[in-house]
């Protein structure tokens, strides 16, 4: 076991400067993607029995909490198709706003590991 730490030791050294960088986006990268995990597994809705969204419709009461939500929301003072498809946009940029952030956060960190390891390999070729 010491060796194996002392061998991780000798390799954090050898990579120089680059590598705290390099750590604090490896671990920025897990932080982001685990937080929408979280967030998708917590706001999944799992609905795909047309039966039940029938039943909701009529009566949103028996739908889960979020669904609930959604379809009142849809249905209050609601007077043509245009105006429910408008509350339905609305309801899908709320819904899903946080979570394009968060992937366009992702995206860029994960362009720009490989360019961090890239600037290293540099230093180390040059140094």
């Amino acid at each position: 076991m010491f060796l194996i730490i002392t061998e991780i030791f000798n390799i954090w050294n050898s990579g120089g400067w680059v590598m705290i960088p390099l750590c604090l986006l490896a671990v920025l990268i897990y932080t982001t993607g685990f937080e929408m995990f979280l967030f998708l597994k917590e706001h999944n809705l799992k609905l795909d029995d047309s039966k039940n969204w029938q039943e909701w419709i009529h009566n949103p009461d028996l739908a889960p909490k979020q669904a609930k939500e959604i379809i009142r929301y849809s249905q209050e003072n609601v007077s043509t198709s245009k105006h429910l498809r408008n509350r339905f946009e609305e309801i899908e940029q709320t819904l899903l706003h946080r979570i394009d952030r968060k992937l366009i956060f992702l995206n860029t960190l994960v362009a720009a590991a490989p360019l961090m390891g890239l600037l290293g390999t540099v230093i180390g070729m040059l140094g």
